[in-house]
């Protein structure tokens, strides 16, 4: 141990990572024996360990998982080094390896973060880094102890079974609490809190969830009420303990958060007992004690195997593949089902109350083996069963048990722990009335539209000292969202335009906030959206294509009256359940082709790979090798018979196809075997699709109005019956489509059917997504209602304030999103939930960009780029391990190539759209006369013709801020189409600009469907205005976003001709109105043509109409509508068209206008220091901390935006990064040391690059300003063409 202790600081990295691999080995060895690990880990080496541990230093995934292990195992074993870890600031670690951020504190240690940020970063943490990190917290404190006088023990309260184990636990809470100590304690303590808070939030797992309370509960058990109080400070704990009781479906989360209140209200009576009556927690505890008798509504117990379909939608894997998952605690006393006869043994000895000596229960120890990190299965619990017994007058609970008797008990002692306060409870109570009282009076005035500013007002005072329980009770929340949507449109207007000067002028915008927090809230405690589950039991070791793999059995029956061979008319085939029919189709062919050519033969003779079903005289066959053989043909040599008939038959495909079918329902060729199966058994009574145990197993009970809907088990288990018929002529063509559709509907005043009838949640979801309206549009509402109400004297100006969008963010509904995207069966067979499609496109504001996307390319990109997708995820998981499924045969993406010529790249590009724009296949361009391929020279090419396409002389878009003397459009605003008028379009040029258009839809969607990158800079009011459910109105503010010069000149001309009103009917006479009038309408010569573009009347003959005070408003109208409204309505659809026959445009209603000029190449980029450092990849003779590297970056860093973007287009090939910046860029960007050869030196050389793998070829120069000037001689020069180097 010495030996590796020095050798872990090497500053090799690799050597030190091994040393660090022995180490973890060794730990993990003597992970039983406690003794001897105090004998082999010192605090030099614990110190050295935690300083690997930090995600600074550059060390591989699974040996920091690895390092988490140990700490956990010596966390539980040396009591002696809790504190050394505690001081060494493990919290901080554990916070910034699970949220990917440093914890920052201000002066009096209270954290300070970027909560929207860190819940991101949390909902993309893997299950088993999340349970292996907090269960180290769990290790390092006391295990609290069940009450006095308490007959149970479980699920979170456990007895020690020795009293040495006892003494221990004693030992290290007063090490923890000594003086010395309790510092480091209360600064881990708060930042785990505030850790736990969130990783609850962030997560739908329940066995997350389970340790993540059980953290929280010995955090609040260890400390005293001062220590405690610090700690709680500025968290949010009760309104967890609220969410939690709003979901009565887990009795073991309950349980829980009953624990935890109580022990709030012992220790901080006058903190927690008013939170905890106004937040409703108190209602929700008098519900429970109201089900004491069994009435309806009262969850007893989770089924172990059904946690995955529960209606808070946490996903359990069976407990019958995991013997680990049974609980944190591995309480195992109420199950049959057991790992193994020594746990038998355990139990056996529990309840004879017999004493083991130190070998035994060492044995005990081992055989148990709970709380360590399971190679197979990654459980890593917090405590072990073997260090806990029941006495005889207890009663031993795990999570599974029927906890409805523990659950009243704790029920009923919460109560009682309040009710000893109730002389305090009185002033709170009554306080609480008044303001109940005060929220409906606020309710009242709502309700009436001239009692509207003064209700706003008194909501806006009281706002932050209300709860969302009062506010949904109060029915506020209902009354402020009937004020902003009903009546007539001047009403809502001036309604809404009321709201945004309360709410969200000014600098304080935190009382918005506040309501945004309590909607969030409100959503949080009312949803219950469904997950539809596989239900495959693999673990915390599966991967998103863990699934992958799993097979069913089918049996194809033919119809009546097909003419195949008799043998051939049954057959049963083990085939992977994601594979589509068209797999079937390609075997049925191939057998038949054998069938044909070894004819006279039996069937047993014709393949080594068939089995006969004696039971059923069926073969059990398994098609994946021919399928595999199949889409590899054409690199073949076809030499023996069977690839001759093989070949025929191919050639057949335009005489006859099949035609599958289940049930009497017909399935599309591009269905997946398990969608089609799970289709059929949702669409029959549950006691036809279901028999015996299997409905149990299934989790498909109807006991909960709601349900995760999970698949049958004996999908897995039965055989299903698929008829096939023969059918004359060519299958027909698959027509793109968009397989997933949202409602079309107003998603401020209706709720699709898909998010059920809770009247809760929609007012939540309308009233969020109103106020998003309102953040994004609020300086458009504020200047419409200005214009209701202007008078002569003027207005004040407001300063509208917009928040953040991350404000409307919501954790629990992403978490339950990216939870479903796990699950290749569900998302490849199309049938996830309507509700989420439903989110997605009408309230995209719930959910992160990163979501949505992948929501996207899930859903939209077509199911060979889905499984290529989750295949990779699987080759390249935390794990590192192969597996079987890495090579499956099933959506293989095909790379077509192309040639195009740099110097006609526009017609060219116009050209490969037409020929392979809706092409499944992947496209690859290459440059005549270049020996460049693959993906840097089509980077270039996406590059290089969306350049092409903002040329000026192909007139496709405005030109306002072009300069003069530049053949490329430019606009300050992004690029917009020019107008056309109806006479325009009958001509020729017309014509092949809305071709070009139709060009650059299937140009951009190509770009996304093959995550190239490119460089438009459209408007986002282009992409705004394409939406079929904006609800958008053309308007002069929204040409102002469009053309500036142009929007200010109608705003004047609008308020010129509205003070010339104003001032002819205050005066006597049209003389002294035209004397008062400094201009007057006529005098600006205008006529009815739009604006720069003199050749388009806006009416017939309009060059000779003048614009006079009585027309005005009509030539304002037509000038709006020429230039965003009816002008431009060919161009977007032409857009649309194009774009369409890559991927549905629908799909693009999941992001904002702004998130699509950024997919489009309109986005800041982070070019910081600290983030190309974490970025790069030092290779072949250079280091991180090589002096080139630094000074490389530091050049870089101090570039300006051209010189990014050149050096960007020497790089990649692309002036533009992907989405997520350097931090995506794949292949890595990687530096490394390009040798000089003599007779030249280092600094005669220049820099080269491979842009297909983003691999720069830098000399060691001998100072950074020769690094700088042949670096950017190399941008300037060396771009444009790909050479050898």
């Amino acid at each position: 141990m010495p030996i590796l202790e020095n050798v872990l600081s090497n500053p090799d990295s690799v050597v030190s990572e091994k040393a660090c691999l022995c180490v973890c080995e060794i730990v993990e060895s003597f992970r039983y024996q406690s003794k001897e690990l105090k004998e082999l880990v010192s605090a030099d080496l614990l110190g050295k360990i935690l300083a690997l541990l930090n995600p600074s230093v550059s060390s591989s995934q699974g040996t920091r998982f690895k390092l988490l292990k140990v700490i956990g195992i010596l966390a539980r074993n040396l009591t002696s080094l809790t504190a050394v870890m505690i001081h060494e600031k493990i919290g901080d670690t554990i916070y910034q390896i699970l949220t990917h951020h440093t914890p920052m504190f201000d002066g009096s240690d209270s954290l300070k973060k970027d909560n929207t940020s860190i819940i991101q970063s949390l909902i993309h943490s893997s299950r088993d880094l999340m349970i292996t990190s907090l269960s180290i917290v769990s290790e390092m404190l006391p295990q609290p102890q069940p009450r006095e006088g308490c007959k149970f023990s479980g699920p979170y309260r456990l007895l020690y079974r020795s009293e040495d184990r006892t003494r221990e636990s004693i030992e290290r809470q007063d090490k923890l609490l000594s003086e010395e100590c309790l510092p480091d304690v209360i600064h881990f303590c708060r930042t785990m809190t505030s850790l736990l808070l969130d990783v609850y939030s962030s997560s739908i797992d329940i066995n997350v969830r389970r340790v993540d309370l059980q953290c929280l509960l010995k955090i609040v058990s260890i400390l005293d009420p001062s220590s405690l109080r610090l700690v709680l400070e500025k968290q949010e704990l009760a309104s967890l303990l609220c969410s939690i009781f709003s979901q009565p479906e887990f009795p073991s989360l309950i349980v829980g958060a009953l624990e935890i209140g109580i022990v709030l209200l012992e220790k901080l009576p006058e903190v927690y007992r008013s939170s905890f009556y106004r937040l409703g927690i108190m209602s929700e505890v008098a519900t429970i004690l109201e089900q004491e008798h069994g009435g309806e509504g009262l969850v007893l117990a989770e089924d172990e195997k059904d946690t995955d379909s529960k209606t808070d939608k946490m996903d359990q894997d069976s407990e019958d593949d995991d013997p680990q998952n049974d609980s944190i605690h591995a309480d195992s006393y109420d199950h049959a089902d057991r790992d193994n006869d020594e746990h038998d043994d355990d139990d056996k000895n529990e309840s004879e109350g017999g004493d083991e000596d130190g070998d035994e229960e060492e044995e005990e120890d081992e055989e148990d083996d709970s709380e360590i990190h399971n190679a197979n299965y990654g459980e890593f619990r917090a405590v072990r069963l073997g260090d806990f017994f029941a006495p005889g007058s207890s009663q031993s609970l795990g999570f599974e048990s029927d906890l409805s008797e523990l659950m009243i008990y704790n029920a009923r002692y919460l109560q009682n722990a309040y009710d000893a306060g109730a002389v305090d409870s009185a002033g709170y109570e009554d306080e609480a009335a008044q303001l109940l009282s005060q929220l409906k009076q606020i309710t009242t005035g709502l309700e009436s539209s001239q009692n509207l500013d003064a209700a706003l007002e008194s909501l806006y005072e009281i706002i932050p000292g209300i709860s969302s329980f009062e506010m949904i009770h109060s029915g506020v929340l209902k009354a402020l969202l009937e004020s902003l949507v009903s009546g007539s449109e001047e009403d809502v207007l001036l309604a809404r335009s009321k709201f945004i000067k309360i709410f969200m002028t000014g600098k304080d915008t935190s009382r918005f906030e506040i309501l945004l927090d309590h909607l969030h809230e409100v959503l949080g405690r009312s949803e219950h959206f469904e997950i539809i589950t596989s239900g495959i039991g693999d673990g915390s070791k599966a991967t998103p294509a863990s699934s992958l793999a799993r097979q069913v059995r089918i049996k194809l029956v033919a119809e009546n009256g097909i003419e195949i061979p008799k043998k051939l008319r049954n057959l049963v085939l083990s085939i992977q359940a994601i594979a589509t029919f068209k797999v079937v189709d390609d075997f049925f062919r191939s057998k038949l082709a054998l069938n044909m050519l070894l004819s006279g033969r039996t069937i047993e003779q014709e393949s080594s790979t068939l089995e006969e079903d004696e039971d059923e005289d069926l073969q059990d066959v398994d098609p994946d090798e021919k399928q595999e053989q199949s889409n590899d043909k054409e690199d073949r040599e076809h030499s023996s018979p069977f690839h001759r008939w093989q070949s025929k038959l191919a050639a057949s495909r335009d005489e006859w196809h099949l035609e599958f079918s289940l049930d009497g329902e017909s399935i599309p060729m591009d269905g997946t075997i398990v969608g089609a199966i799970y289709k059929s058994l949702e669409a029959k009574p549950k006691s036809q699709a279901l028999s015996g145990q299997s409905a149990v197993r299934s989790g498909l009970s109807q006991s909960s109005q709601y349900r995760n809907k999970s698949f049958p088990n004996n999908i897995w288990t039965d055989t299903f019956t698929i008829n096939f018929s023969k059918v004359p002529g060519p299958a027909p063509k698959t027509e793109p489509k968009d397989e997933v559709e949202a409602e079309e509907l107003n998603p401020f005043s209706q709720l699709p059917t898909s998010f059920g009838n809770s009247e809760t949640t929609a007012i939540a979801i309308r009233l969020l997504s109103i106020f998003f309206m309102l953040n994004s549009n609020g300086e458009d509402i504020l200047q419409d209602s200005l214009a209701l109400s202007y008078t002569s004297q003027g207005i004040p100006p407001l300063h509208f304030t917009k928040i953040s969008d991350s404000k409307f963010l919501n954790s629990k509904l992403t978490a339950k999103l990216n939870r479903q995207l796990e699950e290749p069966l569900v998302i490849a067979s199309a049938i996830i939930p309507p509700w989420m499609v439903d989110s997605t496109r009408l309230y995209p504001f719930l959910f992160p960009f990163d979501t949505r996307y992948t929501f996207l390319q899930s859903t939209s990109f077509g199911y060979s780029r889905s499984m290529n997708r989750w295949q990779s995820a699987n080759r390249n998981g935390e794990d590192g391990n192969d597996s079987r499924n890495d090579r499956l045969p099933m959506g293989r993406l095909v790379r077509q190539k192309v040639r195009v010529s740099r110097n006609h790249i526009l017609h060219s590009a116009i050209k490969v759209m037409n020929l392979c724009g809706s092409s499944p296949n992947i496209l690859e361009v290459e440059f005549f006369d270049e020996v460049g391929t693959g993906l840097g020279p089509t980077l270039e090419f996406y590059s290089s013709v969306s350049k092409e396409f903002s040329l000026k002389k192909n007139k496709m878009w405005r030109e306002g801020d072009s300069h003069k003397d530049s053949d490329y459009v430019f606009g300050n605003q992004g690029l917009f189409p020019a107008p056309l008028s109806k006479h325009q379009l009958e001509n020729t040029n017309s014509r092949k600009v809305l071709q070009l258009f139709k060009t650059l839809g299937t140009f951009i969607a190509r770009a996304l469907l093959d995550s190239r990158i490119i460089d438009i800079n459209l408007n986002p009011i282009f992409f705004a205005l394409s939406r079929s459910n904006s609800g958008l109105k053309p308007s002069i503010s929204m040409v102002s976003a469009v053309d500036k010069q142009l929007g200010n000149s109608l705003l004047m001309i609008e308020r010129a001709a509205r003070k010339q009103r104003q001032e002819k009917d205050t005066v006597s006479t049209e003389q002294e109105a035209e004397e008062s009038i400094q201009v007057l309408i006529e005098d600006l010569a205008l006529d009815f043509t739009l604006p720069g573009y003199p050749d388009i009347n806006l009416i017939e003959d309009g060059s000779h109409i003048p614009v006079t005070i009585d027309n005005v408003n009509e030539y304002l109208d037509l000038v709006v509508d020429m230039t965003i409204g009816s002008g431009i309505s060919k161009q977007i659809e032409q857009f649309q068209t194009g774009f369409s026959e890559v991927f549905p445009y629908s799909a693009l209603n999941a992001f904002s206008p702004q998130e699509l000029a950024v997919l489009c190449g309109q986005g800041e980029e982070d070019w910081s220091y600290e983030t190309l450092y974490e970025s790069i990849k030092a290779d072949h003779g250079y280091t991180k901390g090589s002096k080139i590297i630094r000074e490389l970056l530091e050049v870089m860093t101090s570039f300006n935006p051209q010189e990014r973007r050149a050096f960007l287009q020497f790089m990649t090939g692309s002036p533009n990064l992907p989405i997520g910046g350097f931090r995506a860029l794949n292949p890595v960007f990687t530096v490394v040391w390009k040798q000089n050869e003599e007779p030249f030196s280092r600094d005669d050389y220049l820099p080269s690059v491979m842009t297909c793998a983003n691999y720069l070829k830098l000399p060691n120069y001998s100072s950074k300003e020769v690094l700088e000037e042949r670096l950017k001689t190399a941008m300037y020069e060396g771009s444009g063409a790909f050479l050898l180097s």
